[in-house]
């Protein structure tokens, strides 16, 4: 049987046309897998640098609120809503020149409240959250490292005794049983 001439103005076969929608749904269900990959691990990349941003600004506050803490002002104390670490710092946008920080584990977050010179609480800046402890520890070049400040220190005189530790070091855990450590310095005082 003699070969089928097909007329230039003929159109396609529906088996052209079914070959074709077959080919363009492989390569559609193709991108829309990749598309779908990609906004995946765009939402996780977003998280996990969310997370880490609150991290870096949480430590740089630590770091920054203990460089600038005022002689004589570090207070610790452990009660039954938690420890709670409390500084002075300097803010010279203020009128009194200073402001009070205090540091707490709360409900699975640490915070940083502000409180004017007067005591007034002007505003609670949660820094952390997913903790489930938050230790401190405090240099005192006499003795190293200790659990708790001021140092219950029966060898040495008050007077002799430091106003502020050299460092503060604060351990941060998390409830995925990750650490984060801190270790900043105060400024230095005559001793």
């Amino acid at each position: 049987m003699p070969p089928v001439q097909r007329s230039s103005t003929a159109g396609v076969t529906l088996v052209e046309v079914l070959v074709a929608l077959v080919l363009f749904a492989l390569i559609s269900g193709a991108g829309f897998g990749i598309l779908d990959q990609i906004l995946r691990t765009q939402t996780r990349t977003e998280g996990r640098l969310d997370r880490l941003g609150q991290m870096q600004r949480g430590m740089y506050l630590l770091s920054t609120d203990f460089g600038q803490a005022r002689s004589g002002t570090l207070s610790w104390q452990a009660g039954d809503e938690g420890v709670f670490l409390s500084i002075a710092r300097s803010a010279p946008e203020t009128d009194a020149g200073w402001i009070t920080l205090t540091y707490q584990l709360r409900d699975g977050m640490v915070s940083r409240d502000v409180a004017s010179a007067s005591g007034d609480p002007v505003a609670r800046q949660p820094l952390f959250d997913d903790v489930s402890a938050i230790a401190w520890q405090f240099y005192d070049p006499g003795v190293g490292w200790i659990e708790e400040w001021p140092p219950a220190d029966a060898t040495r005189e008050p007077s002799q005794r430091p106003l502020n530790p050299v460092a503060v070091a604060a351990t941060i855990t998390l409830t995925d049983d990750r650490q984060l450590r801190r270790v900043a310095t105060l400024p230095s005082e005559p001793r």
